[in-house]
């Protein structure tokens, strides 16, 4: 009796441990720049493309890039990296400006406006495959034309 409670707690533990899914985090890295340059402050975002994945977004990730356009994946469960896999990328960076001659706004007001074209946010057709080991070289070279 002992040993078929034992065989049921060990059979329970290892059905309950992790998510079950077969999805595995890896670490992601790179750099972004904007017609040679490093691209600062710019949101990069991992989305799966394997359907069941993309269906949950816990297997998203984004990181955020530094002065040196350099950023590190996570999802927002805090879990490093992204999944193996492919995944649809798309890159933004909004800068606020000041308005002028919106008859809406007061002429102080502050406008968003996205440095990234949109061929790499709202029009992407950028994706990465993300590797068994990982990549430190996850670098998006983009251009404004």
């Amino acid at each position: 009796m002992f040993v078929r409670q034992m065989l049921g707690l060990v059979l329970v533990l290892s059905l309950g441990c992790g998510s079950g899914s077969g999805y595995k985090f890896v670490p992601v890295s790179g750099t972004v720049t904007l017609d040679g340059k490093p691209l600062g402050n710019a949101l990069v975002s991992f989305q799966p493309t394997d359907p069941q994945a993309a269906a949950d977004s816990t297997y998203n990730s984004t990181g955020k890039t530094n002065e040196k356009g350099e950023y590190t994946l996570s999802n927002y469960k805090g879990q490093s990296g992204a999944i193996v896999g492919r995944h649809k990328v798309t890159i933004t960076s909004v800068q606020t400006t000041v308005g002028t001659g919106d008859e809406r706004r007061p002429p102080d007001a502050l406008l968003p406006v996205e440095r990234v074209p949109p061929q790499y946010n709202s029009e992407t057709q950028l994706s990465f495959d993300v590797p068994a080991a990982g990549s430190k070289t996850a670098d998006f070279p983009l251009k404004s034309d």
